[in-house]
C-alpha cells in the first residue's frame, strides 16, 4: 500500500468521488489513479464527468443556433459520449457504483459547479489536458479546480514531469 492510499484509508472520507476526463494522457492516469485508490477506499460512488463545449474560437457563432450549431453540437456530445463509454470501460472490475456525466459548458467552471453541486468530497484530475499553451505546470483547468472546489482535489502528475 502506497502512502497516498494509506492515508485515504486511515481517513475514510472519500464517499463520492468525480474523475474529469478529457481524452487526455493527464485524465486517463487521474483514471488510473482513481481505480489505484478504489482497491483499499471505501467510497459509494465514482463520477467520470466530461465538459464539452463550443471552443472558444467558435463560440460567438453560438447566439446563431443555425444547422451548423446543431450539427457541431451533436458531433461534440457523440464523442463525449464514446469518451465516457470508453473510460467507463476501465471501470468495469470496480467494486464501486461507477455513473457517467456529461455537461455541455465551459471548463473549468462547469467541473466546479459540478463538484458543488453533486457534494463530491474528492476530485481525482490530471495535471494537464488537452488544453494547449496555457497548460504550463499545473495547466490552467487543473490550476483553477485547486483554488476554487468545494472538496480536496487529488492533481496527477504527467509521466515524465
Amino acid at each position: 500500500m502506497n502512502e497516498t492510499q494509506h492515508r485515504l484509508e486511515r481517513c475514510g472520507m472519500y464517499k463520492k468521488i468525480l474523475v474529469p476526463v478529457d481524452g487526455s494522457e493527464a485524465s486517463l492516469q487521474a483514471v488510473d489513479k482513481c481505480l489505484e485508490l478504489l482497491k483499499d477506499e471505501t467510497a459509494s460512488k465514482v463520477v467520470i464527468l466530461t465538459v464539452t463545449g463550443l471552443p472558444l474560437q467558435l463560440r460567438a457563432y453560438e447566439e446563431e443556433k443555425g444547422e451548423a450549431y446543431s450539427q457541431m453540437k451533436a458531433l461534440l456530445i457523440k464523442d463525449a459520449r464514446d469518451l465516457l463509454d470508453e473510460t467507463e470501460k476501465r471501470f468495469a472490475n470496480c467494486p464501486v457504483p461507477v455513473e457517467t456525466k456529461l455537461i455541455w459548458g465551459e471548463l473549468p467552471y462547469a467541473i466546479v459547479q459540478e463538484a458543488r453541486e453533486g457534494e463530491y468530497d474528492l476530485i481525482i484530475i490530471g495535471s494537464r489536458g488537452l488544453g494547449g499553451v496555457n497548460n504550463l505546470i499545473l495547466g490552467s483547468v487543473g490550476l483553477h479546480v485547486v483554488q476554487r472546489a468545494p472538496c480536496t482535489v487529488l492533481v496527477t502528475r504527467q509521466r515524465g514531469q
